[in-house]
C-alpha cells in the first residue's frame, strides 16, 4: 500500500474518532445535569478532545492531498472550528461555575463554529474528491449546506459529516474479502 493511501486512511481514522468522541461528549451535554467543576470538566474534555482530533484528522488527510489550496483551507477551518468548540465549552463552564453572563455569546460562537466545521469538511472533501469518490462529492455539497444553514444547525453536524468522510477515507484500499 502506498504511503499516500496510508496517510489518507490514517486521516480518515482520526476523523472518525473525532466524530465518535464528539457525539459521546454531546450526549453527556444533553444527559448530564450541570454541577460542580468535576461534572463540567467531564463534559468539556470529550468535546475539546474531539475538536483536537478533527484538526489532526484534517491535517493528516490534507497532507497527502494533491490539491493544496482546498487542503490548506480545510486545515485552517478545522482549527477555527476547534477554537470555537473550546470557546463554547469555556463559556459554558464560566456561566455554570462563575455565574458570568456569557449567554449572549453562545449563539454567535456556535454559528461560527458550525460554519467553520462545515467549511472544513467541504474543503477537505473537495481536496480529496479524486480519492473519496462520490462520497467526497456528496460531503462537499453537504459541507456547503452546513455553512449556508449554520444559523439553524448545531456544531455536532459537521463532526458527523467528518466522521462519514473518515469512514470513506479509512476504507481506501480495503479489500472486500477482509
Amino acid at each position: 500500500m502506498s504511503t499516500t493511501r496510508t496517510t489518507f486512511r490514517t486521516g480518515g481514522r482520526w476523523l472518525l474518532a473525532a466524530a465518535v468522541v464528539f457525539v459521546a461528549g454531546y450526549a453527556l451535554v444533553v444527559l448530564v445535569e450541570p454541577g460542580g467543576l468535576a461534572t463540567e470538566l467531564g463534559v468539556a474534555v470529550p468535546l475539546v478532545a474531539a475538536a483536537v482530533l478533527l484538526v489532526i484528522g484534517t491535517a493528516t488527510a490534507a497532507a497527502a492531498s494533491p490539491s493544496r489550496p482546498p487542503a490548506v483551507g480545510a486545515v485552517i477551518a478545522a482549527v477555527g472550528c476547534a477554537l470555537g468548540v473550546t470557546g463554547l465549552v469555556t463559556a459554558s463552564m464560566l456561566a455554570e461555575l462563575g455565574g458570568l453572563d456569557v449567554e449572549g455569546l453562545y449563539i454567535p460562537v456556535a454559528t461560527v463554529t458550525t460554519a467553520l466545521g462545515g467549511a472544513a469538511v467541504a474543503a477537505l472533501a473537495a481536496a480529496l474528491r479524486g480519492v473519496a469518490g462520490r462520497t467526497g462529492t456528496v460531503l462537499a455539497v453537504l459541507g456547503v449546506v452546513v455553512v449556508l444553514g449554520c444559523l439553524f444547525l448545531d456544531p455536532i453536524v459537521p463532526f458527523v459529516l467528518a466522521g462519514v468522510l473518515g469512514v470513506a477515507l479509512a476504507r481506501l484500499g480495503a479489500s472486500a474479502t477482509m
